[in-house]
């Protein structure tokens, strides 16, 4: 400890705490205080605000000696009062300035520190003796962050699918266990450290609470189209040092979005839809220690200068101005050592804006390739970036380079060209012989002898052009160091011999229906291949012989129309493909296996056989491959074999000896099943990791002996046994952990005792039995957290009235609903952003529920979607219009076939569906 310290606290060492005492009650659910008021030497406020379960709190000071009470004196600073105390114990950083012991600023100490602070569930608050507090002194801060309150619930299932969804896979790789949503406790919350949220493309609203629970989250990663965020989401995420937001509207971000978060370090915005937006200048003021800061959206360059300000200690810079940057514009980041600039950047209207960053590593700029800004900026960089090392030009529009040749960027390393059909001079780089990486993007790629003749240090090489019209033979040769190549291109079979030998990573389109015998040959280093060949007819005989180091191989063979003519594979296959980890097959009309398949793979994790839409038939099921029968050893020798979906299987009439057993690990399973009429006895009986089962078996009148009962961790199940007469008692007994469960028994007139007895984490529910003539027993009583029903029941809707005992269940979790009034109030939702299929709403329609609000009036709003009859495994293709519906008008159903449609709308899709048997030389008649 300095002396000066020592000698300002040594006092504190025989002080006496006076314990946080706080004042009455604001309210029931607030409250606030002093802490640690020892004399003139601390002096701290907080404040609680309890709402919905859920703690606000602010913690402040002007002057605190953090390092004395964390570590010379440990004292606990207040106890939170009851009622206000966490559900479990919270660390999280706080961001604070150097103070005198008056609380005036220490001009010598400008930085901000960041030390850590900790409540326990019994609401004691103390600083962290770490390395955070050394030589701190006195600090002044003010925090903010939010909690769980204790003896509340995590209600997982209840928050939105997107962050359900994110969360329960989060938890899953805690313990490589999954784990129920009504099972997910404030522990397992307080575990995660990443999480990553996938909202769909229309986008969605993040409520405020959507993130509860999150107090140890390190980084989060949202990939969501227009989605709006509550200005207190980040409250649970006090500790948050890495957030990245793709398709970002930044001028609707909340002011404060980052109120809670002082720790942020890697910030990255992605692409903003509204050009030269206006997102607010002090975005950044709550993130004093930003180290890495992305921005995507094209924002004016003043904009982008002021909301730089408050980031004096960034290090890594990356923007994509929409106009020209102020010269002044790094003034405020002095500390900057990686920096990115796509357009925006003019060297010889700005030849000083590079002055402040002289700690400059890493450059990347986009700009065109004229002689006279290329100069200047060479003058720049060498003037004003002593400590660069890697230079990244992306350049275009080549024919501003009068002299044919790059000057000599003595530090470029990283070079990306777009050159659309230009072919580029054979001296272009002549003058960069430390370059490492190149990129060439075109339409038709021409390159000269030569071409690389002068960069030795060449380590990687990317081809991206729709045609490689000419590659010299000899073009790899000047390259020894090459070690990795990407070529992604619609022509790929005219690249020369010697080339291929480098290639290690290869995407090509082709519209060629036979590839040459040798195409591969000369890959040897081949490890990933997409391949794109939509006419092809046949592959050759020794197709992947020659690439014995390839892991991923995707392969598409055409749609279901008169361009796919790949009916089957050679006998070798993949014998010669022993490292094979992942494979993706799109072949619509292929009609057999070799027998040899998967014989050779042992390593293989994922086999997906992807399904193909018949738009023609629209909007009918996607069209299957018409493959009737499976190799003797299909998937025997498949160990690995985690992630399987056949779901294009459907003319299989039996299954091999052993199907699946070979394949212990799996986890995911997708298979079509509704040509077997019998199902092997040991059926997933020795698949104890399964999770999600997809099954389609509307052929089959009799489950196996045990079916399911093997399968402890399965949480996802959808079933179709529509051929199915009765289910087997104790049908779901050892599936204990399921929480989503949708199955089609058509035949079925009465449900097992207790069928959902043994599911008690149940919560989403969709039982299609179109013969069931009464209620189960105390059904429902079982699964107390259901919180969507989609029941397709009938015979049973004159049942259904307000006295009835399930009457206020599907009032709340209904997923369909029908208008049972005449002249019903509802307008088109005014949020609609995009265009869809109007439609009238009267009496006796049916509605799909998708959520419901209250509105200004008392009402509650339902948002719905026409709803048309489908099937578990049918999904109709097409944008309807969505409503709000006064709920007044409207009622819960269990009826699938409204009463204004036409009687052949309310025939079943299958049955409506021409799926005639597999026929030879089928598919030489298609078109």
């Amino acid at each position: 400890m300095p002396l000066l310290l020592c000698l300002g606290l040594g006092w504190l060492w025989a002080a006496v705490p006076i314990a946080a005492q706080a004042k009455a009650p604001l309210s029931a659910a607030e409250t606030t205080g002093p802490y640690r008021n020892l004399a003139e030497n601390h002096t701290g406020v907080f404040h609680l605000r309890q709402k919905e379960g859920v703690v606000y709190a602010t913690f402040q000071t002007a002057r605190s000696p953090v390092q004395f009470l964390a570590r010379d004196q440990p004292e606990v600073l207040l106890t939170v009062p009851e009622g206000f105390r966490p559900a479990v114990d919270i660390t999280w950083e706080v961001s604070a300035r150097s103070v005198r012991t008056d609380g005036t600023p220490r001009p010598d100490h400008p930085d901000r520190r960041l030390f850590r602070m900790h409540m326990d569930t019994a609401g004691q608050v103390r600083y962290v003796d770490d390395p955070g507090v050394d030589g701190v002194g006195y600090l002044g801060y003010r925090t903010a962050l939010a909690w769980p309150l204790a003896g509340t619930e995590p209600r997982v299932c209840d928050r939105h699918w997107n962050i359900r969804n994110g969360i329960l896979a989060a938890v899953r790789v805690l313990d490589d266990i999954p784990v129920p949503c009504s099972q997910v406790d404030w522990t397992h919350l307080a575990r995660i450290r990443n999480l990553s949220l996938h909202a769909p493309s229309w986008g969605m609203d993040f409520a405020r609470h959507d993130l509860l629970g999150l107090t140890n989250l390190a980084a989060l990663h949202v990939s969501a189209t227009r989605a709006t965020y509550s200005a207190e989401l980040l409250a649970h995420t006090p500790r948050l040092q890495t957030l990245r937001m793709a398709e970002t509207t930044l001028e609707e971000l909340p002011a404060d979005l980052f109120q809670y978060t002082p720790r942020l370090a890697h910030l990255s915005l992605g692409n903003d839809s509204r050009q030269d937006a206006d997102p607010p200048v002090n975005l950044l003021v709550h993130t004093p220690h930003l180290d890495i800061l992305h921005l995507e959206g094209r924002y004016p360059g003043e904009v982008l200068a002021q909301l730089l300000v408050h980031t004096s200690l960034l290090a890594r810079l990356a923007v994509v101005p929409s106009t020209p940057l102020p010269e002044t514009f790094l003034v405020t980041v002095p500390r900057l050592t990686h920096l990115t600039i796509r357009d925006g950047l003019e060297p010889c209207a700005t030849p000083n804006l590079l002055a402040p960053v002289p700690h400059l590593r890493h450059f990347t700029v986009r700009l065109a390739a004229a002689d006279r800004e290329l100069a200047c900026l060479d003058r720049a960089l060498r003037l004003h970036t002593p400590a660069l090392t890697e230079l990244h030009l992306k350049l275009w529009g080549l024919q501003g380079l009068e002299t044919g040749v790059l000057p000599h960027l003595h530090r470029l390393t990283r070079l990306t060209l777009a050159m659309g059909d230009r072919q580029p001079p054979a001296q272009l780089l002549s003058k960069i012989p430390k370059l490492t990486h190149l990129a060439l993007h075109g339409g038709t790629l021409r390159l000269p002898d030569g071409f690389l003749a002068h960069t030795p240090r060449l380590t990687s090489l990317s081809l991206q052009a729709d045609h490689l019209s000419h590659m010299p033979p000899d073009l790899l040769v000047p390259v020894p160091e090459l070690q990795q190549v990407r070529v992604d291109t619609e022509d790929a079979t005219s690249l020369p011999t010697r080339f291929l030998d480098r290639v290690t990573e290869l995407r090509m389109d082709t519209e060629l229906s036979v590839l040459p015998w040798d195409f591969l040959m000369h890959a040897p280093n081949l490890e990933v291949l997409h391949l794109n060949a939509l006419s092809l007819e046949s592959l050759p005989e020794n197709f992947l012989i020659h690439a014995p180091h390839l892991e991923t191989f995707h392969l598409d063979a055409g749609d279901f129309d008169a361009s796919s003519r790949l009916t089957s594979f050679p006998e070798g296959f993949l014998t010669h493909a022993p490292s094979l980890v992942e494979l993706r097959l799109h072949v619509p009309v292929l009609r057999t296996f070799p027998s040899s398949f998967l014989g050779h793979v042992p390593r293989l994790e994922m086999l997906e056989l992807e399904a193909s839409t018949d738009y023609s038939s629209f909007p009918y099921p996607p069209a299957k491959m018409h493959v009737t029968s499976l190799p003797a050893n299909f998937l025997i020798h498949a160990p690995r074999l985690r992630y399987l979906d056949l779901e294009p299987l459907r003319y299989v009439t039996s299954f091999p000896p052993g199907f699946l057993s070979g394949s212990p690990q799996l986890r995911y399973l997708n298979l079509d099943a509704s040509r077997v009429s019998t199902l092997p006895a040991d059926f997933l009986s020795q698949h104890p990791h399964l999770e999600t089962v997809r099954l389609r078996a509307n052929n089959i009148p009799v489950l196996p002996q045990g079916f399911l009962s093997q399968s402890p961790n399965l949480m996802d199940l959808k079933l179709d046994l529509q051929q199915v007469n009765a289910l087997p008692e104790s049908f779901l007994a050892e599936t204990s952990r399921l929480w989503n469960l949708e199955i089609d028994v058509h035949r079925v007139e009465a449900l097992p005792p207790g069928f959902l007895a043994d599911v008690p984490h149940l919560t989403y529910l969709y039982l299609r039995a179109l013969n069931l003539t009464a209620w189960p027993a105390d059904f429902l009583a079982d699964a107390p957290r259901i919180r969507t029903l989609g029941l397709a029941m009938p015979l049973l809707e004159p049942t259904l009235t307000p006295d009835h005992r399930l009457w206020d269940t599907l009032q709340a979790t209904s997923d369909r609903v029908k208008v049972i009034r005449p002249d019903p109030f509802y307008i088109e939702e005014p949020d609609m952003k995009w265009e869809c299929s109007g439609t009238t709403i009267k009496l006796g329609t049916i509605l799909e529920l998708w959520g419901s609000a209250p509105d200004d009036q008392g009402r509650t709003l339902l948002t719905v979607i026409p709803w048309r009859e489908r099937e578990l495994f049918v999904t109709y293709w097409g944008s309807y219009c969505s409503y709000l519906i006064d709920s007044r008008f409207t009622a819960p159903t269990l009826e699938v076939c409204a009463a204004d449609w036409d009687v052949d709308a309310c025939i079943p899709i299958r049955d409506r569906f021409n799926d005639p048997d597999p026929e030879p030389g089928f598919e030489q008649g298609r078109g």
